[in-house]
């Protein structure tokens, strides 16, 4: 296309693209300027100059590579934390796991009690747990009378709740509803 609006047309003495832009199109070959003298191109001599040339190159980094991670301030003096959860969760489920119990620190992660076992989690997983509390498993361990677990455990069972329930506009006797529920 390019070779057709540069050509001159003999009757106009001119090309089209004269005509629209008022002067010639230069074409790609005439950005390159061809070797006039016909000299044989010494072959030892271009390889020291392209491996002159390459070793000057040097690599240029497309786009910076660190990842910048959020550690909380608190994480360093908190008693439990959170732990990420990095796997594909199902929908409506928890990010976070815990809280778990920090046995100890380090730079980069801590040493914590996950369901009885001692495990090591990176601080970049870990979110600190503001708890009023101590959490129900942690008391749980602390029980040592086995008459208060057995006790709990036996009032539970016996545990037993009845609720009537009455409608708004009177109604008879037979259709009252009475709902009982074992604990």
């Amino acid at each position: 296309m390019l070779g057709i609006r540069t050509s001159v047309k003999t009757d106009a003495q001119c090309s089209a693209a004269e005509l629209v832009f008022g002067t010639t199109l230069r074409l790609p070959g005439e950005f390159i300027n061809p070797n006039t003298n016909s000299q044989k191109l010494n072959l030892e001599n271009y390889v020291d100059q392209l491996r002159d040339h390459m070793s000057k190159l040097k690599p240029i980094n497309t786009r910076e590579q660190s990842r910048a991670v959020y550690v909380p301030k608190d994480l360093s003096n908190c008693t439990h934390v959170w732990i990420r959860c990095d796997k594909i969760k199902s929908p409506l489920s928890s990010s976070f796991e815990g809280p778990f119990k920090v046995v100890s620190r380090k730079s980069k992660y801590f040493v914590i009690e996950k369901h009885g076992n001692i495990d090591t989690i990176s601080i970049d997983r870990l979110k600190p747990a503001y708890l009023d509390h101590e959490p129900p498993y942690v008391l749980l361990d602390r029980l040592t009378d086995k008459s208060i677990t057995e006790s709990k455990c036996k009032d539970d069972k016996s545990l037993q709740m009845t609720k009537t329930v009455l409608w708004a506009h009177p109604i008879s006797q037979s259709r009252m509803l009475t709902v009982s529920a074992a604990g």
